[in-house]
């Protein structure tokens, strides 16, 4: 007999539960039905482009930054041979 109580008690708690999430699903819906809502779908073509372009800014990013390197050791092999001729032949650098 005990279990019988404990269920219906089950029972009307979960009833009591469930019904404010019916309320909102049914909010949802009707703010569906009134375009209040609009539901946003990506397609597996706009994925696959933007994987593409994520993949490009990746490969941009990456030689700038080698360009960059690849400057700055230019730079200092320049300024390391200016220093050394001017140092050979007396000059001052301003």
């Amino acid at each position: 007999m005990d279990i019988y109580i404990y269920i219906y008690i089950y029972i009307i708690y979960v009833c009591f539960l469930l019904l404010p999430k019916v309320a909102q699903v049914a909010s949802v819906v009707k703010k569906l039905e009134d375009g209040d809502l609009k539901l946003r779908v990506r397609t597996l073509e706009v994925e696959r482009m933007l994987e593409r372009v994520e993949i490009r800014q990746r490969v941009m990013g990456a030689g700038l930054l080698s360009a960059l390197l690849l400057q700055i050791s230019l730079g200092t092999n320049t300024m390391t041979i200016t220093s050394n001729t001017a140092y050979k032949f007396n000059v001052k650098l301003s």
